[in-house]
């Protein structure tokens, strides 16, 4: 589950398997694995904002030509800071959190800078804060799927199984942005680096259509009254680094 060697591995009478490693004490009942060590209740890891990224990508709803030759289609991507936030894990499981977004610092949005933090986008002076509270997450691995154990796509046929709660997940929580707060789901992948006490990693990909927060400048809905437009849909590409609270 860590990455690191084992340091026991027993039969109970019962026939379930109990191992440990670097991390702590586990047992296997042929369906799940418990993680002894992380047992006894949640764990808070504070998310590190000089490690964690958050990139949006957007794009013009019509591609440029030079002749035959296609220019692009505008996209554009930019960053925005994280102010602070946290996770919350329960036995390897990502179960809770939130965080919160410095809207002031939003980048490259369109072609001029400056024009991001004018009301016609975001409303920064106003709304200087958006936040995401996480709601509720599935697991891809029920603990029981057979997984390869050798990084392939091949699924093993000799029994073995690979379980880990590390992996692809889907995130729901609520987005707030100016002042308007939706319900939003998105794919995300968990690790754990360093075992329980080190860093966890998400991995995940938020696409929103920026019009349910009432942010309509340029929107592909207004294409035939103005000529050209901005789609609705924006990617939000994330990587946030979180290390564990001591208590």
């Amino acid at each position: 589950m860590s990455g690191k060697a084992f340091l026991g591995l027993l039969e109970a009478t019962d026939g379930s398997i109990w191992f440990g490693d670097a991390t702590g004490v586990y047992r296997y009942d042929g369906k799940t694995i418990t993680d002894f060590y992380n047992k006894e209740g949640q764990k808070k890891y504070s998310i590190d904002t000089k490690q964690s990224v958050v990139i949006w990508k957007g794009s013009r709803l019509l591609g440029g030509w030079e002749g035959t030759k296609f220019l692009g289609d505008g996209s554009t991507t930019g960053d925005v800071d994280l102010l602070k936030g946290d996770l919350l894990i329960d036995n390897r499981h990502l179960v809770g959190g939130a965080v919160e977004v410095d809207m002031t610092t939003i980048e490259q949005f369109e072609d001029q800078p400056s024009r991001n933090k004018l009301p016609a986008f975001f409303d920064v002076k106003k709304f200087p804060v958006s936040t995401f509270a996480i709601t509720k997450v599935e697991t891809g691995n029920d603990g029981s799927t057979k997984v390869p154990t050798d990084g392939s796509t091949k699924v093993p046929t000799d029994g073995s199984i690979k379980v880990t709660t590390d992996g692809n997940i889907k995130v729901t929580g609520n987005l707030t942005l100016e002042s308007i707060t939706k319900a939003v789901t998105f794919p995300a992948k968990l690790q754990f680096k360093d075992g329980m006490d080190g860093t966890v990693e998400l991995n995940g990909t938020l696409i929103i259509d920026r019009t349910d927060w009432g942010i309509d400048y340029g929107s592909e809905k207004h294409f035939y009254q103005s000529g050209n437009a901005i789609l609705d849909e924006v990617k939000l590409l994330m990587k946030i680094v979180a290390k564990k609270v001591n208590r």
